[in-house]
């Protein structure tokens, strides 16, 4: 009778250290995982960026620099990309100068057409 009354007490305090030491386990596996996913969000905004970057000097390349006209749809294409480019990455003067240059040619045809 006396070994029950001397275990009995300690059993909740038993279970809930158990409980603790779980959480704490589940807390701090859940926090790894939240690293790795903020590494893998930010490589990803980075290929996104790098990818913006070399679609917009290729069509500024292209339609610029090589005197090839600017259609509608590729302007308003190109427009979409550098805001997405500055929403991610900030000012960057290279292609601030480049969608400055590109937004100031003269477009032709008419948007949906085809050529």
């Amino acid at each position: 009778m006396d070994f029950m009354t001397i275990l009995l007490p300690g059993i909740p305090s038993l279970i809930s250290g158990i409980i603790l030491y779980k959480f704490k386990e589940k807390n701090n596996a859940d926090q790894e995982d939240l690293k790795e996913q903020k590494i893998r969000q930010t490589a990803l905004e980075n290929a996104i960026k790098c990818l913006l970057r070399d679609r917009l000097i290729q069509a500024y390349n292209y339609h610029i620099k090589s005197g090839h006209s600017v259609q509608r749809d590729e302007y308003t294409s190109f427009v979409d990309m550098a805001d997405a480019y500055e929403t991610l990455s900030g000012s960057n003067g290279y292609i601030e100068t480049i969608v400055e240059k590109y937004t100031n040619a003269p477009l032709k045809g008419k948007e949906g057409e085809i050529l």
